[in-house]
């Protein structure tokens, strides 16, 4: 369910006024550090979308999501934050992602804005970026899912396990292994290991 709620979201805002004046509206890359820095900057103005913390009581669940806003602007700070006529600014796309989910429904969920946070981070200003995070939450206590119908899984046909002993590559790296196939490019495991399940 998590997975159509993230989609839901992401189709929201491209669907809203402001879907038309960003560069990307997607899921949150699977980077770290500069990578993510890097990608930030080539991808802004743009809005990601990302899990948050799940509240949970008997039978019931409260999910949260962030969504991630991100400005560029190379006339300065003040043109990212504001806009300068020619690309938007953070506060247009705050406000906008605000209007456009705050009582919307997407992904089957009604949601409410529960807060925005504005990133204060010296590497980021530095690539003059400007990013906060509009926190959803949904509207009320839902019901918790149906179990998994296990006749929609794939059979499990292999195993595959990588080493970093002790670890020295970057959590973006792990996952670049973890990909199917396993990107090796930039950094390889230690050992790597195989098993095909016989049926």
């Amino acid at each position: 369910m998590l997975a159509e709620v993230e989609d839901g979201l992401i189709h929201l805002i491209r669907g809203a006024p402001i879907g038309a004046r960003l560069a990307v509206v997607g899921s949150l890359p699977n980077l770290d550090g500069e990578a993510l820095v890097r990608r930030f900057g080539s991808d802004a103005p743009a809005v990601y979308v990302t899990p948050g913390r799940i509240q949970t009581r008997e039978g019931q669940w409260l999910p949260t999501f962030g969504l991630g806003c991100v400005a560029r602007n190379a006339r300065g700070q003040a043109a990212a934050r504001k806009g300068d006529g020619m690309i938007v600014g953070l506060y247009t796309i705050v406000e906008h992602v605000m209007a456009a989910c705050d009582g919307a429904t997407a992904g089957g969920i009604n949601w409410t804005v529960n807060g925005i946070d504005y990133l204060d981070d010296a590497t980021l200003a530095q690539n003059g970026l400007f990013i906060a995070t509009v926190q959803l939450r949904a509207a009320g206590w839902i019901d918790m899912p149906e179990g998994i119908d296990e006749q929609s899984l794939a059979d499990f046909k292999r195993l595959r396990a990588d080493y970093d002993i002790p670890p020295h590559d970057s959590n973006a790296a792990h996952h670049q292994w973890a990909g199917d196939p396993p990107d090796h490019d930039t950094t390889v495991p230690d050992m790597t290991d195989t098993v095909h399940l016989q049926p």
